[in-house]
């Protein structure tokens, strides 16, 4: 600005010719970059539009296709046939989930207003359990649960039961065979901790910052996934304003890990 000071130009007699050309020089600058903003706000909306559509039209098909596969399961008879028709079933599965995650992803990044109410975490935790139960019998994974009586929370009760399932999704699908996952809330101060602790193979100290970016698997990861669970579990606890903590396991295991997730309590 032709070497003027910011005071000089909030002080400028803006009827001079030199100040209105000052003017003028900033006048452009904000122009351009309000335009800019604008560009970038808009190109943002369509991508968020574009991601939402396409995940919520690929669900219809995509579970038309598990019907047809699940009645070929069931009809035939060749043990090659079943294990086509079963390989087609967990490749829908694997698609379906990463839809789902899409959509969650696209509601968190609409900036779509919160709406907290009082949340009983027994009940939700309750819930969270018998919905991951199959899941566990079927990898053959001991799930316990501590949970707290009686203690509420305001918050995002859609957030959390999302969050949570999450993170007991990747805990199931990440510990082997036998192993454990242990579900616990407790009330510390003005927070709740809630811990998920797994004995799987655990996530080195380096890495666990990365994984919490989108589509990110580390190398050597041999269960199925998109690299998405984790970021979306990132943006609820940013949006519900706690904390998240990737620590070695507190279960008595020579390997896996614990998810630590702050949030307040009011």
């Amino acid at each position: 600005f032709k070497q003027k000071t910011a005071y000089e130009i909030r002080n400028c007699d803006w009827s001079s010719d030199v100040c209105s050309s000052d003017l003028e020089e900033i006048r452009g600058m904000v122009d351009a970059l309000n335009g800019l903003f604008a560009r970038l706000a808009e190109t943002l909306e369509k991508e968020r539009r574009f991601t939402a559509n396409a995940a919520h039209e690929l669900r219809t098909p995509l579970a038309a296709v598990k019907v047809h596969a699940q009645n070929l399961l069931s009809e035939t008879d060749t043990e090659s046939a079943r294990r086509a028709a079963q390989s087609i079933i967990n490749g829908v599965d694997r698609m379906t989930r990463v839809v789902e995650q899409l959509l969650t992803l696209s509601r968190l990044e609409s900036g779509q207003a919160i709406t907290r109410q009082t949340v009983r975490l027994a009940r939700l935790g309750g819930e969270l359990v018998r919905d991951i139960q199959p899941l566990a019998a079927q990898r053959d994974i001991h799930l316990t649960q501590q949970l707290p009586e009686g203690l509420s929370v305001q918050s995002y009760e859609n957030g959390l039961y999302v969050l949570l399932r999450n993170l007991l999704d990747n805990a199931m699908r990440y510990t082997p065979s036998g192993g454990q996952v242990h579900l616990r809330m407790a009330a510390e101060a003005s927070q709740l901790h809630i811990e998920i602790a797994d004995t799987g193979p655990g996530i080195p100290p380096q890495e666990r910052e990365r994984v919490f970016e989108r589509f990110v698997r580390l190398a050597g990861q041999k269960t199925s996934g998109s690299g998405l669970g984790l970021s979306i579990v990132k943006e609820l606890v940013e949006r519900l304003e706690g904390e998240i903590r990737l620590d070695d396991t507190s279960l008595p295991a020579t390997s896996g890990l614990s998810v630590h997730v702050y949030l307040p309590l009011s």
